[in-house]
């Protein structure tokens, strides 16, 4: 029986959403599972090394609760201006954040984001965004990025 909400497991369990990570070239070597969550979510030992990937810090979150903060890969003001207030659909969205790729900075950007899981070793490695579900977050984006899938 599926959940009619993404996230949510049949019970009302959160379904993990993690892929491996592979950092060295050989195969099936993989250092760290690769996580996404809310910033909102309760923190636990799974998380592993916290990143927020998000352009503003979220009002009332300690600074305790990401190791690092790589603000310039979250998406623009004005793209999410756009997206929040439903001028632009999710498509629209995922295009637009890809051409900030190609406009920006943040090839060097994700050039960090792998050194800080390559660093993590075998530890695990959590993308944070304010975003409840990852279905239609950018950090969902970022996990494909490292991933390759």
């Amino acid at each position: 029986m599926s959940s009619p909400h993404p996230n949510l497991l049949p019970g009302g369990e959160k379904e993990e959403r993690w892929r491996p990570v592979r950092t060295s070239g050989l195969p099936g070597e993989t250092a760290a599972l690769l996580k996404t969550k809310s910033v909102y979510d309760q923190p636990d030992d799974s998380d592993g090394v916290r990143v927020l990937v998000t352009r503003y810090w979220p009002r009332g979150v300690k600074k305790e609760k990401a190791a690092y903060w790589l603000k310039d890969l979250g998406p623009t003001p004005a793209l999410i201006k756009d997206w929040k207030a439903g001028k632009i659909s999710w498509g629209d969205f995922k295009e637009r954040y890809e051409a900030e790729w190609r406009e920006g900075d943040k090839d060097r950007l994700l050039e960090e984001l792998e050194g800080i899981v390559k660093k993590a070793g075998k530890n695990n490695v959590t993308l944070l965004c304010t975003c409840r579900e990852e279905a239609e977050c950018h950090r969902g984006i970022l996990r494909e990025k490292l991933t390759g899938c």
